[in-house]
């Protein structure tokens, strides 16, 4: 019987997926929210926008952390895509700054982060220790939506 049965990391294929998922979502959450910062104006939700922030960082450093163990990198977004981020935001609080409207941005973002992540659950037959790492960015997502309605006006 072998030991080599680590249950802390993961050994296939569809957990380097899920964890590829959960690391591009985690890091898009972030330099979203990194963009938004500076046109916040209210000092509560930049508070909170900051704690998202850091809570999606800690949810992709996880992801890369298992990666490595697993012996492999995350895949990295392309220069374009994040340029593409920041392009977004730009476009979409040149008009309309608000905390109203960053909020409803941060909402939409948060809520494709829920599609995605609840495909990726649903799809990706990953291990527990794995699928239990995206249900729980999952959830960040869900409790995030809801942190940002007190802001719509």
């Amino acid at each position: 019987m072998s030991s080599n049965t680590n249950s802390t990391a993961p050994t296939s294929s569809c957990d380097a997926a899920m964890l590829n998922r959960i690391y591009r979502d985690a890091r898009i959450g972030a330099e979203t929210i990194d963009s938004l910062l500076p046109h916040s104006s209210s000092p509560s939700m930049t508070a909170s926008m900051i704690k998202q922030m850091y809570r999606y960082r800690g949810f992709a450093h996880m992801a890369k952390e298992q990666l490595r163990r697993m012996g492999t990198a995350p895949r990295r977004a392309s220069p374009m895509s994040r340029a593409s981020i920041r392009f977004g935001v730009a476009t979409h609080t040149l008009f309309d700054s608000s905390n109203s409207h960053i909020a409803e941005l941060m909402i939409n973002g948060s809520t494709m982060g829920v599609i995605d992540m609840t495909k990726a659950v649903h799809s990706i037959p990953s291990g527990q220790q794995t699928r239990a790492l995206g249900k729980e960015l999952l959830k960040f997502e869900e409790n995030s939506i809801e942190q940002m309605k007190r802001y719509l006006h």
